[in-house]
């Protein structure tokens, strides 16, 4: 598996397959609307040319708020639990650190992202902006679909 940072436009195509899918929340709330369309590059997870997850990155934040955000993460279903998430979490983080797009702000959706940012070294986690939208992890059976 690799996992590279791409433009936004390198992953459209996908993104849009995804949603022509259908049937999953976390696609329509991640990768639609204002969260997609104030993106500019993407983190990919490939494997044989595959896209296994996906990480974006909002340079100029959402809806243009001046905010560096990482907008969304999102693994495909049948690859969950190997780690994936995480590594395109750290990679993300770690390219928005490299580019000077600090504090990199989290939109915190999933309670499981908590535990991606405490594996974080803390230098990398002095770098964030954490905003829980969790809702006490009242949000993780919808995020997980």
């Amino acid at each position: 598996m690799t996992v590279k940072v791409v433009p936004k436009s390198a992953v459209h195509e996908w993104v849009y397959a995804l949603h022509r899918q259908g049937g999953s929340m976390p696609k329509a709330t991640l990768l639609g609307g204002d969260r997609w369309s104030c993106v500019r590059e993407c983190v990919v997870a490939e494997e044989d040319g595959q896209i296994l997850g996906i990480a974006t990155i909002a340079p100029k934040g959402e809806e243009q708020s001046g905010e560096p955000t990482m907008v969304a993460l999102y693994v495909q279903y049948e690859y969950r639990g190997r780690g994936i998430g995480y590594q395109l979490f750290e990679a993300a983080v770690d390219h928005m650190i490299a580019k000077g797009l600090v504090p990199v702000r989290v939109d915190v959706l999933n309670s499981k992202v908590f535990r991606m940012i405490e594996r974080l070294p803390e230098e990398k986690r002095n770098q964030l902006c954490i905003v829980d939208s969790s809702m006490d992890g009242g949000l993780d059976a919808i995020m997980e679909a």
